[in-house]
């Protein structure tokens, strides 16, 4: 290449439309690079490396259809909340929640919408987020694209000295809710999941969203949101009175705190 990267997002766009070109539109690709930095605070007498600075990058990118097309299966588009699940479940596999970190939410960005970012102090660890649909058009691809951008420094940080612990497979059955929560259109998910395993940390083994429904029959400055919850207990099932208390003590936390409804 002839110029030092920046991001590792625009060589992952054009991997992308050259294999959208060669016929493979449903992607799933990541790429360990470094990107340079200019440092605001140096001036033009100093040394280079006082000038600039060098990083490795974990870059992650998705596009088109979440699995082969398949008689068993209806085809589903990939999404922000599939490629967010992605890196969760990747970094839990190293031991490292990012349910505990502050994030930061921003719209728009030249590269980036509806993005998220999870931080360490002032330092971004995490970005998830949608390609800007201009920035798509100038690649000349046609399909949505997400990115997610790991920052190796504050991996390699995070991770110095753990051991990999292995944990014997549960041998109990998972259950399974859905609640449909009408909230203030300023709560977000991200609002939704934390105050849930904030809660419930001993049976919530997972959540998701699955559906947001602005519009008809929904009053104004609100919005329904339709989240599944998974509840496991380690150590035997959980009884039908067992679930419907957790669930009571979830629903609890949502209105209090929240605000929320039940639809």
């Amino acid at each position: 290449m002839a110029n030092m990267r920046q991001t590792l997002l625009f060589s992952g766009l054009e991997n992308i439309i050259h294999n959208i070109n060669h016929g493979t539109a449903d992607l799933k690709l990541y790429e360990f690079g470094t990107i340079y930095r200019k440092n605001s605070e140096a001036t033009q007498n100093d040394d280079v490396t006082k000038r600039f600075s060098e990083k490795e990058f974990l870059g992650i990118f998705i596009s088109g259809q979440r699995q082969a097309e398949s008689w068993k299966e209806k085809q589903v588009e990939v999404d922000f909340y599939y490629l967010k699940n992605m890196v969760v479940n990747s970094l839990q596999r190293v031991d490292i929640s990012l349910n505990t970190l502050p994030t930061k939410a921003f719209e728009t960005t030249e590269t980036l919408n509806n993005a998220l970012q999870y931080c360490i102090g002032d330092a971004v660890f995490v970005t998830i987020g949608q390609v800007n649909r201009k920035l798509l058009k100038a690649f000349d691809i046609k399909q949505d694209v997400f990115y997610a951008e790991i920052d190796c420094e504050i991996l390699a940080k995070l991770t110095k000295g753990k051991k990999t612990v292995y944990a014997e497979l549960n041998k109990f059955p998972e259950v399974s809710r859905d609640l449909a929560l009408l909230i203030d259109k300023q709560v977000t998910y991200k609002d939704i999941e934390t105050l849930a395993f904030k809660t419930e940390r001993k049976y919530l083994k997972s959540m998701n969203l699955f559906d947001v429904y602005e519009g008809k029959n929904i009053e104004e400055n609100k919005k329904s949101y339709a989240i599944r919850l998974i509840l496991c207990d380690k150590e035997k099932t959980l009884t039908n009175n067992e679930i419907n208390a957790i669930m009571d003590k979830l629903i609890a936390a949502f209105e209090v705190k929240l605000g929320a409804k039940l639809r």
